[in-house]
């Protein structure tokens, strides 16, 4: 189960539940967007969700490689096309 923290902790829980409703194995995915939850929390970030962002923490980590970087970014691609996402779920 996640315990996920930050202002997006409700849609990340969400998401991480629908993909393995579908049956999609998210233990990559999950592991990703806990470490960004945290990262999230640790900034007290309250604001939306946007590229910049999510870039930035795909990169915070200096010494991983560029496909490292892209897998992680690739964890919130399908949230940055959503303008509402940094909303609460109903």
């Amino acid at each position: 189960m996640n315990n996920f923290q930050s202002v997006f902790a409700g849609h990340l829980s969400a998401y991480i539940k629908v993909r393995r409703v579908l049956g999609f194995r998210s233990e990559e995915t999950a592991y990703f967007l806990e470490a960004f939850d945290g990262w999230i929390f640790e900034r007290n970030h309250t604001g939306p969700l946007t590229q910049d962002l999510a870039l930035e923490f795909a990169c915070s980590h200096s010494k991983t490689s560029t496909n490292y970087c892209a897998r992680r970014y690739q964890c919130f691609m399908f949230r940055l096309s959503s303008p509402n996402w940094h909303e609460r779920p109903h």
